[in-house]
């Protein structure tokens, strides 16, 4: 018996009984487990928080309804129907760009008319895109209110608008889209089929009122690929009070019809970040069609003319 506790506890060479040696192993072992263990959940759990994150920023930060805004066209004015609208940010800044203006080429002025047309929106020009891929992105976090998808162009190819509002009341609207994102593609697979030239949205079916973060990627081109026309219209609407150029007497009366918009749209390349508003505002005195060198618009106040101008504030052909 004794023979056998002494061979058990036979010392080794470094001092350590047989016993005491078997101990330290099973512990380090059970440490070294442990260790492995904790680093697979960490990075288990960063990668997990990192796609979520990103899920987060292409879906949504939350379903919404809190803060609506409604336009009474008996009074011609915009009120909140729900909810109690937070202040906007003083002075008004985009969160970000819409859309990197690197390559940009041109700038639609707000406030003009195209055409026959008024239009209260303005837009970004890329004549040099070799393809109209391009990320466009929401300026500031906001709700989703709509998505239009209709057909335009002798290819007749499908375009997309969708528009946003934020709480505090101001209105983004995107025109010309032509690869949404996959979230708002699958939104867009929802509303009502595309029809050739008709970009009326369905009034009594909106989008489920969903708010995303500043940043999110709304789409991924832009234009008409089969003629090469890469430009995008913007517009941003304040429907917290009409804008100067509404209170003119000579100018309200020739925009009854879509007062709405007309009445609320806004010069939005102050708006911008910087050195994106600088830049902006820049190109925005430089004509995108050199044969018509006039630059007007009824908001932006750096632009020298306005519509009251030019055929008693009528469209004037080729404009």
């Amino acid at each position: 018996m004794k023979r056998y506790e002494k061979n058990w506890q036979k010392q080794t060479q470094s001092g350590f009984s047989v016993v005491e040696l078997v101990i330290i192993l099973v512990v380090l072992g059970s440490l070294g487990l442990v260790t492995y263990a904790f680093m697979s959940a960490s990075k288990t759990s960063q990668r997990s928080s990192a796609q979520g994150s990103a899920r987060a920023a292409e879906i949504s930060v939350k379903p919404t309804a809190d803060v609506i805004w409604t336009y009474d066209s008996q009074k011609n004015k915009y009120a909140t129907t729900s909810g109690k609208a937070p202040a906007c940010p003083n002075p008004l800044k985009f969160d970000n760009s819409p859309v990197d203006t690197t390559t940009l080429t041109g700038v639609l002025l707000p406030g003009q008319y195209r055409g026959f047309n008024y239009k209260p929106h303005g837009g970004f020009v890329f004549a040099n895109s070799p393809d109209g891929v391009m990320d466009i992105k929401l300026p500031m976090t906001a709700t989703i209110t709509g998505i239009t998808r209709y057909i335009e162009g002798d290819q007749n190819e499908v375009q997309y608008i969708v528009t946003f509002e934020t709480d505090c009341g101001i209105a983004f609207k995107f025109d010309h889209l032509y690869t949404l994102s996959p979230g708002f593609q699958k939104i867009a697979e929802t509303r009502p089929a595309a029809i050739k030239d008709n970009t009326a949205s369905d009034p009594n079916k909106p989008p489920k009122r969903v708010q995303y973060p500043a940043g999110t990627l709304i789409a991924t081109a832009i234009g008409h690929p089969s003629t090469h026309n890469f430009s995008f219209d913007f517009g941003v609407y304040d429907y917290r009070s009409p804008n100067e150029i509404s209170k003119n007497p000579a100018w309200k009366p020739l925009h009854t019809q879509f007062a709405a918009s007309d009445w609320y749209g806004r010069c939005w390349l102050d708006m911008l970040p910087e050195p994106d508003a600088s830049k902006v505002k820049a190109q925005s005195l430089i004509p995108i069609n050199s044969n018509k060198p006039i630059l007007v618009s009824d908001y932006c106040t750096n632009i020298p003319h306005t519509t009251l101008e030019f055929n008693s504030g009528l469209p004037v052909e080729g404009s």
